[in-house]
């Protein structure tokens, strides 16, 4: 059973994860600005993760401040992301993404 529910997850994930560009695209034809999404995307992941992590201890205040740095490299990285939407193709943006780390690599 715990084998079908991950597998349940990584399938709900990466649906999210391909139609966040086409999301993105929609609220931007009804005019909400980038700042916007991505305050609403972020918020609504806070309290998603808030409710999991009732009850449970909190990180060290070393392994706190860590984490704030990451999710702020995390939020440039998803600024720049959802503005290139503004100026090119999803599917172009998407390709970009995913391939760049490897571009690199070579």
């Amino acid at each position: 059973m715990g084998n079908l529910v991950g597998a349940a997850l990584i399938a709900v994930a990466s649906l999210g994860f391909g139609a966040m560009a086409l999301c993105a695209h929609l609220a931007y034809r009804e005019g909400v600005d980038t700042a916007s999404l991505l305050m609403l995307r972020f918020v609504l992941a806070a309290l998603v993760l808030g409710l999991l992590a009732r009850g449970r201890t909190w990180p060290t205040r070393k392994e706190c401040i860590a984490y704030l740095l990451m999710g702020c490299v995390y939020a440039l990285m998803a600024w720049t992301y959802f503005s290139a939407l503004h100026y090119a193709a999803s599917s172009t943006v998407a390709l970009v993404l995913y391939t760049f780390p490897v571009i690199v690599a070579i």
